[in-house]
């Protein structure tokens, strides 16, 4: 697979995050726009992307590059094995994104999720 031109400058970040037994590693790609730094959820990314990607400077010197390889293999797996699937996931993503702003689909506002929420906890 050859890597695709990777016109944002995205570049991978692999952070720890928590402590102890809860504790994973968090994969990311990073982008600087007018010394803005941007963190993006890349897991729908197509691989041929992930290729044009650099992975930041600061990982290189913390991972080896097989935990690197690891933890990218992770996350790039992580909505399927394939391709196809991944593909296949982002687009019932869309749909579902497409159907709530049609209207297609009933929603139920945050505070009233989390008062009926409090309501069943209080009332155990």
């Amino acid at each position: 697979m050859k890597p695709r031109y990777n016109k944002e400058g995205m570049i991978i970040d692999i952070r720890k995050v928590g402590r102890s037994r809860n504790a994973y590693f968090s994969v990311s790609g990073v982008c600087r726009e007018k010394g803005i730094k941007q963190s993006f959820g890349i897991e729908y990314m197509p691989w041929s992307k992930w290729l044009g990607c650099e992975v930041d400077k600061q990982i290189l010197k913390k991972m080896t590059k097989n935990e690197i390889v690891a933890h990218c293999l992770w996350e790039m797996t992580f909505m399927g094995f394939t391709q196809n699937k991944i593909r296949r996931e982002l687009n019932v993503l869309k749909r579902r994104v497409r159907d709530i702003k049609e209207g297609k689909v009933k929603t139920i506002p945050f505070e009233e999720v989390m008062q009926k929420l409090e309501d069943k906890i209080k009332g155990k």
